[in-house]
C-alpha cells in the first residue's frame, strides 16, 4: 500500500478533530467543526466571522481575557486590603436585611495618601505629565492614533449612549484631538489611558469606517490592562477615568451581546465604584476639619470644587445606570447591592441635586424618594436623573415579584403593588412628553428611555394580579398606550429607530404583550369588536419598530420582535 500524502493526512486529522478544538461559535451552536483558523468553515458560511474564537493552543478568547482581567482586579483589591477576602455574593433584595458587598472593599488609606500632582491641576509640570502617559502606550497603540479624531467624531453625537460623563478634562481633550493638526496622546491633563482606549472602542461602534472597526478588541484589551496598571499604581487622580473606563467597556460588550462578558466587566465597575466611596458621597462642609478627607471617609480626596463632587456623582450614577440596563435587558440580578447595610447602602445624591447633608442625617436615596408622598418629589428632576429613577422603579418592580416568587404572603406583595404603583405614578406624571408643544426636535434620548422604561415598570408590577383585577389590567393598558403614543409620535418625526439603546426594546415587547392580550380579550367579546381594528394598528405599528431595532441589535441578548 503506498504511503498516505501529507494532504490525506491533514484530511484525517480535520475530519476527526479533537475534543476541545472547535471554535467557540461552533461548541455554542453544536455545529461540527473544521477547527480551520483563523476563521472554520462553518463560521464562514454563516456569514459571522467575528464569532469564530479559539480556547485552545494559548489562544486566549475575549470571555477568558476578560475573566482574567477581572481576577487581576479582585487580586489587587484583596492586596490592598492586606487580606485575602473571599468574593461574596450579595442579596440584592431591596427588602432584605442583611445587605453584603458584592466585592471586598479597598483600603481607603491606599489612594487617599497618594499626592495631588497630575490630574487637572494648573501646577502640574507638562513635562511629568507627558512622561507619565508616554509609559502607559505602546508603540503599537501610537500606530492608530491618526485616526483618533475619526473615532472621537463617530463617538461625540452619541456619547450619551455610552453613558460617558463629561469631565473637564475629557472635553478638554475632546477639542484639543479634535483641532490638534497632528493628534497627540502625551498633553498635560488628558484622561487616563484606559478612558482614552474606551472612547476609542466606542468610536469604533459608531464609525462607518470598516478598517477602523477592526481595533476594537484592541481598544478593549488595553483600556482593561490600563485600568489595572493604574489600580497598581495607586494614583487616585485617575480613579474616575478608570472607573469610567471599565463601565465603558462593559457597557460596549452589553450592548455587543456578550452577556457574560459584560456581566464580568459591569461587576468591575460596580466593585470600584464602591470600593471607592462612590456610593456614599457626601458634598463637604466649608468647616470640615477632616485633614484631607471628605465628611463621608470616603478614598479619595475632598473635591477642590462642586464641579469636582458633582462629576463624581454623575460616574456613580452612570455605573449604577448600566448595572440596572444590564438587568433589564438579561432579567439577571444586579451587581450593585442597596439596602440596610451601612457598607452597601446608597447615599449619594442624585445628579444635581447635591445639597449639602451631614453623614448622620443622610438616608438611603432611593428608599427616600420611593417614601415620599410628595408631588414635588421629582419636579425640577435632569433628564439623566429622571432616566435613573425609571431604572430604579423597574428594579424595585423586580425585588417585589422574587418576593413574590419565593412565596411571600399575599397582604405583603399586594401592598408592595400598591406603594410602588403609587411611586411609579408620581414619576410618570413628573416626565415631559417625547415631543415639546410646537417643536419637531427629538426629545433628550433620556425622556425616551424613562418613559419606556417607566410604561415597563408599571406592566411588569400589574402582571401578576391583571388577569384578576381589573384595575391592574386597566394600569397595563395605559402604560402600553402610552409607549405605542410615544412610538408614533417618534416615527412621526423620523426617529432613527435603529440608533436608540437596546434597552427599548423590552420596553417594546411588554407593550406587545399587553396589547395582544388585550386584542385577545377583545375578540372574545362581541361588544368590544370595534376595539379590535385599533389594537391590530397598534400591534403594526409596535411590530415595525420592533424589526428595525432587533435587526441592528441582535447581538444585545434582548428578545427579539415577536410574530
Amino acid at each position: 500500500m503506498p504511503p498516505r500524502s501529507t494532504a490525506d493526512a491533514e484530511g484525517a486529522v480535520k475530519s476527526t478533530l479533537q475534543r476541545g478544538k472547535a471554535c467557540l461559535a461552533c461548541r455554542h451552536r453544536k455545529m461540527r467543526c473544521d477547527g480551520a483558523k483563523p476563521v472554520c468553515g462553518q463560521c464562514v458560511n454563516k456569514g459571522r466571522p467575528e464569532d469564530c474564537e479559539y480556547d485552545a493552543g494559548g489562544i486566549r478568547s475575549r470571555t477568558r481575557m476578560l475573566m482574567e482581567s477581572v481576577a487581576r482586579l479582585e487580586r489587587t483589591v484583596q492586596q490592598l486590603e492586606g487580606a485575602n477576602v473571599p468574593r461574596t455574593e450579595p442579596d440584592i433584595s431591596y427588602f432584605s436585611e442583611d445587605m453584603v458587598p458584592t466585592y471586598p472593599m479597598m483600603d481607603p488609606g491606599s489612594f487617599a495618601t497618594m499626592p495631588d500632582h497630575a490630574y487637572a491641576s494648573s501646577s502640574a509640570s507638562p513635562s511629568i505629565v507627558e512622561q507619565e502617559q508616554n509609559l502607559h502606550w505602546t508603540v503599537d497603540e501610537r500606530q492608530v492614533i491618526p485616526i483618533g479624531p475619526m473615532l472621537i467624531s463617530a463617538f461625540l453625537p452619541h456619547s450619551d449612549q455610552s453613558f460617558l460623563t463629561r469631565t473637564p478634562q475629557v472635553g478638554q481633550w475632546v477639542q484639543l484631538q479634535l483641532q490638534a493638526a497632528q493628534p497627540s496622546i502625551g498633553v498635560a491633563g488628558a484622561p487616563h489611558p484606559s478612558l482614552i482606549n474606551a472612547i476609542y472602542l466606542w468610536g469604533t461602534h459608531f464609525c462607518a469606517d470598516q478598517e477602523a472597526k477592526t481595533w476594537s478588541d484592541l481598544f478593549m484589551a488595553r483600556a482593561i490592562e490600563h485600568t489595572f496598571k493604574g489600580l497598581e499604581a495607586h494614583n487616585q487622580n485617575y480613579v474616575l477615568d478608570m472607573i469610567q473606563a471599565t463601565v465603558l467597556v462593559g457597557h460596549f460588550l452589553l450592548i455587543s451581546g456578550q452577556k457574560a462578558e459584560s456581566s464580568y466587566q459591569i461587576a468591575a465597575a460596580v466593585s470600584l465604584a464602591t470600593s471607592f466611596g462612590l456610593h456614599q458621597l457626601a458634598m463637604p462642609s466649608s468647616s470640615s476639619t477632616t485633614g484631607g478627607r471628605s465628611e463621608n471617609n470616603s478614598p479619595l480626596r475632598p473635591p477642590r470644587n462642586r464641579e469636582e463632587f458633582e462629576n463624581r456623582v454623575e460616574v456613580f450614577w452612570k455605573v449604577f445606570a448600566v448595572d440596572k440596563i444590564w438587568t433589564l435587558i438579561h432579567s439577571g440580578a444586579a451587581h450593585m447591592a442597596d439596602g440596610p447595610n451601612p457598607l452597601t447602602r446608597i447615599t449619594t445624591p442624585w445628579p444635581g441635586r447635591s445639597g449639602r447633608r451631614h453623614p448622620s442625617q443622610v438616608e438611603q436615596t432611593i428608599k427616600a424618594w420611593s417614601l415620599s408622598q410628595s408631588d414635588q418629589t421629582n419636579q425640577g428632576d435632569s433628564t439623566l436623573t429622571s432616566f435613573l429613577k425609571s431604572l430604579a422603579a423597574n428594579d424595585m418592580v423586580a425585588q417585589l415579584m422574587r418576593i413574590v416568587d419565593n412565596g411571600g404572603s399575599r397582604e405583603r406583595v399586594m401592598t408592595g403593588i400598591q406603594e410602588l404603583d403609587s411611586v411609579i405614578r408620581r414619576l410618570n406624571i413628573s416626565l415631559p412628553g417625547v415631543q415639546p408643544q410646537g417643536s419637531q426636535t427629538l426629545p433628550d434620548r433620556y425622556i425616551i428611555y424613562a418613559r419606556g422604561v417607566t410604561a415597563l415598570a408599571m406592566i411588569r408590577l400589574h402582571a401578576r394580579t391583571a388577569g384578576e383585577i381589573p384595575r391592574s389590567r386597566d394600569r397595563q393598558i395605559l402604560a402600553a398606550k402610552q409607549t405605542v403614543s410615544d412610538i408614533r409620535i417618534l416615527s412621526s418625526m423620523n426617529c432613527e429607530w435603529s440608533q436608540l439603546h437596546p434597552l427599548y426594546i423590552p420596553c417594546l415587547m411588554s407593550t406587545v404583550d399587553v396589547v395582544r392580550q388585550e386584542h385577545t380579550r377583545c375578540s372574545s367579546r362581541p361588544e368590544l369588536a370595534n376595539s379590535l381594528s385599533a389594537l391590530e394598528g397598534d400591534l403594526a405599528a409596535l411590530r415595525s419598530v420592533l424589526a428595525i431595532m432587533s435587526s441592528t441589535s441582535s447581538g444585545s441578548g434582548a428578545a427579539p420582535a415577536s410574530s
